[in-house]
């Protein structure tokens, strides 16, 4: 008995739309290890895009469309590093400036 591929009934559209990632997947994808990924998911949820756990499974999924759009929709490190510094302690050389300019 021939059983229909996964799918078959969508249309191109549709079966792209659906692309689903396992641990594997998404750890490759963002560059981190497995380990990483499953860890932040109970520890820091903000750090992984958001899964679907399927009826009857234990393991996680994540579908490509929603990641990328996670991943679209987080700041840049260029955004981030344009926060202004925390104040601390100043540098040597601020401290020189700071008493070249007062004394």
């Amino acid at each position: 008995m021939d059983h229909p591929a996964p799918f078959s009934a969508l249309n191109d559209g549709e079966r792209s739309s659906l692309s689903t990632l396992d641990v594997d997947g998404l750890a490759r994808l963002l560059h981190r290890s497995r380990a990483s990924i499953l860890s932040d998911r109970t520890r820091a949820p903000k750090r992984v895009p958001p899964a679907h756990v399927p009826p009857g499974t234990r393991q996680p999924i994540w579908l490509l469309d929603e990641v990328l759009d996670w991943l679209r929709s987080s700041p840049s490190r260029r955004q981030a590093s344009q926060t202004p510094r925390r104040p601390g302690r100043p540098t040597k050389a601020e401290e020189r400036a700071w008493r070249a300019r007062h004394a």
